[in-house]
């Protein structure tokens, strides 16, 4: 099998994210609203990003990925708050954020399936309980006074620096070894991959992403709390990511997107809105399950 083909992104579909986020940023000049709605779009592409990598292409399933948005969030935050500029407090959450997928890598990636799943569900339960009791992060009622910094086409720019890096890293040597781990753990192992290695590289990388999300969603309402990062937002992550293609980088920042954009047109009817939601992931579902049971 010719692996690099295989690997070869959908040009049109990431030229199709880069085209909505365009838009995106044109649309926010109309209204604050507007405006609002177009960062958070981006931001959640962001989100699909890097949880892709961890799950689409290294085959982990993480159900706490909010985690590392939360840590890009609160790393923010404090930091400007004690002074940093923007920029400075920008690349500090990201290496807070890649520290931590380190250091819960190498500690949880011996773990698979429901396993994995279970302990990293645990970990965002146990992340929330800490910020709720934490007082010098606000605790319960939150983080205020946050710069409210965050922009359409500055969230476009760094949107698209995730899908670049993205792509790069797919078709990287480790990006290949990752997938390799993702489709046949035991031979990954047996031809001498070091699959922990593998996994942890992966999550590190979806981890800066999502933590750069978390600092974009710190500077846009200048207010955070622990309620923002909770189990609902990582199934919302992995909803994208299953909606839109595990694997293909563009599939899950498109769904992400249009999903916020769903969120937003039906926000006044919030049961609606949650039954076509819950609707539209069982018939995405069974489509891919029939389409997946005709190629294998």
């Amino acid at each position: 099998m010719n692996i690099r083909r295989r690997f070869k992104p959908g040009r049109w579909g990431c030229w199709t994210v880069v085209v909505i986020g365009g838009l995106g940023v044109l649309l926010s000049r109309g209204s604050a609203y507007q405006s609002q709605i177009a960062s958070r779009m981006m931001i959640a592409a962001c989100m699909a990003a890097g949880l892709d990598l961890c799950v689409g292409i290294a085959g982990q399933l993480s159900l706490g990925h909010a985690v590392f948005m939360a840590a890009g969030a609160y790393t923010c935050a404090v930091a400007t708050a004690s002074g940093l500029g923007i920029w400075m407090s920008l690349i500090l959450a990201v290496l807070i954020g890649a520290g931590g997928a380190f250091i819960l890598g190498y500690a949880m990636m011996s773990l698979r399936g429901d396993y994995l799943a279970v302990a990293t569900l645990g970990l965002g339960e146990i992340v929330r309980v800490a910020l709720e009791n934490t007082s010098s992060l606000g605790g319960a009622a939150g983080f205020y006074n946050i710069p409210r910094f965050t922009t359409p086409p500055f969230t476009w720019l760094l949107m698209l620096l995730c899908l670049m890096c993205a792509v790069v890293f797919k078709q990287s040597r480790p990006g290949f070894l990752a997938s390799a781990v993702g489709q046949d753990e035991e031979a990954s192992m047996a031809i001498g991959i070091n699959t922990r290695h593998a996994k942890v590289i992966a999550l590190m990388v979806g981890a800066t992403f999502t933590a750069l999300a978390g600092v974009l969603y710190s500077g846009l309402n200048g207010f955070i709390s622990p309620r923002d990062f909770t189990f609902t937002r990582s199934i919302d992550m992995l909803a994208a990511v299953v909606l839109g293609g595990p694997g293909t980088i563009f599939g899950p920042m498109l769904a992400a997107m249009l999903m916020e954009c769903f969120f937003a047109v039906f926000q006044t009817l919030s049961v609606v809105r949650m039954i076509l939601y819950s609707l539209a992931l069982i018939v995405v579902t069974i489509i891919r399950y029939k389409k997946w049971r005709a190629t294998s």
